[in-house]
This record gives C-alpha cells, structure tokens and sequence, in this order.
C-alpha cells in the first residue's frame, strides 16, 4: 500500500537558491538537507560539493523534496509534471501567485474558473510549474 507521494523536483545547481525561494513565497520549512560534499566516499569536484543532494521541504502537511542534478545527469524541463496546491484560504492564493510569477512565466493567470475556483498556473524562475487552486464553494480545497 502506498502511504505517500511526494513531488521530487531535480535543478542544475540552483537548488540553494530555489529552497531559499520557496521558505519564503511559500512558508516552506527545511526539514532535511544535504549537500553532494555529506555523501561518504570520493570527495566530489569543488564545483558540485556545495551542491544540494537531497533536501526535504514541509509545505503545510506535504513535503517537497528538492535537489541538484548529480555530475554527469542531463537535466531536462518539460510539460508533463505540475505541482497542484489547493489553498485553504482566498487571499493566500493571491500571495502565492504573486509570489511565484516574480522572475518567472504566468502560463493562466490567475482568475475565477468555470469550475468555481480562483485559479493560476505559474511556471516560477527555476522551470517549475505550479498551479494554484482555491474552491470558491466549499471555500477550501478539494483533493484531487
């Protein structure tokens, strides 16, 4: 049985800067966080040391985990992976959207839906692409 998923996301050496990012646009909190230079064995290139090999962010009762692609790894950004957050409260989905297109491409702006949301698809200054969901008639979020 599977008892939770996690949205993994992979960057080219600005993982630091992007987790700076999301503790503050999102009030995410570092949970976990090591660096390629932590791993046992081989002393990484000084260029990949200081990069992120794993971190784990708290985002309300989720978690987020970031890191930098290891040496060697083709980092590729496609369209085919979205981070969905529903959001419990109205203005709250005015800041995030604020707050995530700073740097980054509004892909729909953020508006009230046909399907009774206010609503908003950002891809945020690292190629991450979030979509920000607040439930009009339940005032609240709905799963799924």
């Amino acid at each position: 049985m599977i008892s939770n998923v996690n949205p993994y996301v992979n960057l080219n050496g600005r993982s630091a800067e992007a987790i700076e990012f999301y503790c503050q646009a999102l009030g995410a909190e570092v949970v976990a966080l090591m660096h390629f230079r932590d791993m046992p064995g081989e002393t990484p290139p000084a260029e990949v040391g200081d990069r992120v090999m794993f971190s784990c962010l708290k985002l309300g009762e989720q978690h987020l985990h970031v890191s930098d692609t290891p040496p060697g790894w083709e980092l590729r950004f496609g369209n085919s992976t979205h981070i969905l957050l529903h959001v419990s409260e109205a203005g709250e989905v005015d800041r995030l959207y604020e707050a995530l297109k700073q740097g980054g491409e509004v892909v729909m702006a953020l508006e009230t839906t046909f399907w009774n949301a206010r609503y908003a698809h950002v891809r945020d200054r690292f190629g991450v692409s979030w979509m920000l969901n607040f439930d009009l008639a339940g005032g609240g979020s709905s799963e799924g």
